[in-house]
């Protein structure tokens, strides 16, 4: 069975998401607490937990093919000691792309999430793909924070 291809429009971390109405596949979204910089308190010690990150992202169809899309998650640490680190790796949810719905705005909540350090950090949407022998998972947008200490 052929799967959608699609492009990602917005790939945003956040602090939180609320729907504009009632919930649903049409009705708008708003992000708040858009940053690139988290702060955390100045005598806290790693790991520095919050207790919800979101991520939305904004996806195209890009062909006429219906069909589902399984989309997981994975953060960096891209400046660890010693080199980047994988910090978690998460599934997120199954997407249905139709004739109806074209585009597909959708957003994760990635809950509790800690930060093992400070420093800057890459948030990986990821999603299936078929190769010859097995799958793999294929980066389709990629997100950067900081994690900082407030002066």
């Amino acid at each position: 069975m052929a799967r959608p291809k699609f492009s990602v429009q917005h790939f945003v971390a956040c602090l939180s998401v609320s729907w504009e109405g009632f919930p649903g596949s049409k009705t708008a979204r708003t992000l708040e607490g858009v940053i690139h910089r988290f702060s955390v308190s100045p005598g806290a010690e790693p790991g520095f937990e919050f207790d919800e990150i979101w991520l939305y992202a904004r996806l195209f169809r890009s062909t006429q093919v219906e069909g589902t899309r399984e989309f997981s998650v994975k953060l960096v640490w891209l400046d660890a000691p010693g080199g980047a680190r994988d910090v978690l790796s998460r599934p997120l949810s199954i997407v249905r792309f139709t004739n109806a719905e074209p585009i597909v705005n959708i957003a994760w909540s990635l809950r509790p999430i800690e930060f093992p350090g400070l420093g800057q950090y890459e948030f990986r949407l990821r999603t299936s793909v078929r190769r010859r022998v097995g799958t793999a998972q294929l980066i389709v947008a990629r997100e950067f924070i900081q994690i900082e200490q407030q002066p």
